[in-house]
């Protein structure tokens, strides 16, 4: 998995956010509490669309379950 991916969500996980949006063109978005609000980091189109595609590489891992957590794609 990419490391800017990794590290998103784990920034995510260890700060009780149940969601990580990733949008091109447009900033990351997280889901707590309810709501979502910005990511706290920015990341280029580049750098969103490499940690996009690296979950499409590894999606016999992400639909895992891993520390009884489970991790949902959709690409649109």
């Amino acid at each position: 998995m990419n490391q800017l991916l990794e590290e998103a969500l784990q920034y995510a996980r260890e700060n009780g956010c149940s969601d990580l949006h990733l949008n091109v063109d447009g900033p990351a978005m997280i889901r707590k509490n309810g709501k979502l609000i910005e990511f706290p980091k920015q990341f280029d189109n580049a750098q969103t669309t490499e940690m996009i595609l690296s979950m499409l590489n590894d999606l016999p891992i992400m639909n895992s379950y891993e520390n009884r957590e489970r991790w949902r794609l959709c690409v649109c």
